[in-house]
């Protein structure tokens, strides 16, 4: 997890815990609303820039294996004398 990842969910939380507290000490719901959907845009955008990440990783993990065997392919024929 990095950093923007962090805080996106330390903000989610946090706009719960607002959202909530709110809510207990008899705050209408029209009123504090924007809290509730402040905390929902910052866990849809933490999955989001997660999903991001983590394909970002797969190809960087999938180009190196393809990349890693052409060079070994290119090393076992330069070392039997052949070119690639």
């Amino acid at each position: 997890m990095n950093l923007k990842e962090t805080l996106l969910l330390s903000a989610a939380v946090g706009f719960f815990l607002i959202w909530m507290g709110e809510l207990f000490n008899g705050i209408p719901l029209k009123a504090s609303y924007i809290w509730a959907m402040g905390s929902i845009a910052c866990l849809l955008y933490f999955q989001y820039a997660k999903n991001v990440r983590l394909k970002q990783e797969e190809e960087r993990v999938a180009t190196k294996r393809s990349t890693g065997g052409i060079e070994k392919k290119q090393i076992s024929l330069k070392r039997k004398g052949r070119k690639a």
